[in-house]
């Protein structure tokens, strides 16, 4: 099938550019993104503007319209079986594009992002969205909610590539954590529990992989001011990324709110044990004999957590094998193989 995708693509940071790229490279995909994308296939690249994640968002909207015009009007346009949309702001050209086109909408999270829960703003993309042929969620949560509002709905969410993780690695004293440094993240209440703990647990570290906004960021680094932990930054490289997991003793990902991130894969794909807030998405992926749950804005007990996994080893490693086994039903492979399902089926 001739399939293009629209959205932004790494080395731009986020669970759902990540899917993008890994979808789109498995199915062969051309690809409408940024500018500098590390995409390998065909690309059609336009601008961005990145002083903000909204600056960045609004100018790719904003880029990419001539292009959509272009695929409506030229003739001698490239002609596809599917157009597949990831970015909201780029809903608006839903109707549009069905003037020629079977189009594919992946809605990456609902609760949480502004897009569903400003119910002005949600009315809007709701009237563009039902425009699309079928509408794909990343989790359970966000499929049925999904389903109260479109008839075309599938749930394909994020994966993992198993083959970088396919290694051994020596286990240090480590814990980790993998994500945007955000709010949202809990990141506050992982960093209250090392600093609670950390004499309980002499040569452990704590290693966070990510960035956020500069003044969140600072305002973190300058309240925990600890040599035993590591802000490590940003890391595009997935095999790196593999590295520092798989070195670690835990993965800790203390989230507030989540649609399905793509880190909980990545953690669970390290065979390392998975320490995560008891969010009903988790749920959706993981139960109690593949991670150890704490409640959402605690620290203490993100603390008792990590305590009682340090101190019993033979269950620490349980955990991590059983999310390992979850893990490999989860590979972009298969995921790929699912989307494709979903263009197939517009056809019948």
């Amino acid at each position: 099938m001739k399939i293009l995708m629209i959205g932004i693509s790494p080395p731009e940071q986020g669970g759902s550019q990540r899917h993008i790229y890994e979808i789109a490279s498995r199915l062969g995909a051309d690809l409408l993104t940024q500018k500098r994308s590390n995409y390998r296939g065909n690309k059609i690249e336009v601008p961005t503007i990145n002083k903000s994640v909204f600056s960045r968002n609004i100018s790719f909207a904003k880029f990419s319209f001539p292009r959509i015009l272009e695929l409506l009007f030229r003739k001698k346009s490239k002609k596809y079986d599917v157009i597949h949309i990831h970015e909201n702001l780029l809903y608006f050209f839903i109707p549009l594009l069905r003037l020629r086109y079977k189009v594919v909408t992946t809605v990456h999270g609902c609760k949480g992002f502004n897009f569903f829960d400003n119910k002005f703003l949600w009315q809007i993309y709701k009237f563009f969205l039902k425009f699309s042929n079928a509408i794909i969620a990343v989790s359970k949560e966000d499929e049925k909610i999904l389903s109260e509002y479109f008839k075309k709905v599938d749930y394909i969410p994020n994966g993992v590539d198993n083959s970088v993780y396919a290694f051994n690695s020596k286990q240090e004293k480590k814990i980790c954590f993998i994500g945007r440094i955000h709010e949202q993240k809990g990141i506050v209440y992982l960093l209250e529990a090392f600093d609670k703990i950390k004499e309980k647990i002499p040569g452990f570290k704590l290693e966070l992989i990510g960035k956020g906004e500069r003044d969140y960021e600072d305002g973190l680094k300058k309240k925990f001011n600890d040599k035993r932990i590591i802000w490590r930054g940003f890391v595009s490289n997935r095999k790196e990324i593999a590295k520092s997991l798989k070195s670690s003793y835990l993965i800790c990902l203390p989230s507030l709110w989540e649609g399905l991130p793509l880190t909980l894969f990545e953690a669970l794909a390290s065979t390392r044990p998975v320490i995560c807030s008891d969010l009903k998405v988790f749920r959706t992926i993981v139960n109690d004999k593949s991670a150890r749950f704490v409640r959402a804005k605690s620290s203490d007990d993100v603390a008792k957590a990590i305590l009682f996994l340090i101190g019993n080893k033979k269950k620490a490693e349980q955990i991590g094998k059983e999310g390992k086994k979850i893990a490999l039903k989860y590979d972009w492979n298969e995921i790929a193989k699912e989307t494709l399902k979903t263009y197939q089926n517009l056809e019948k």
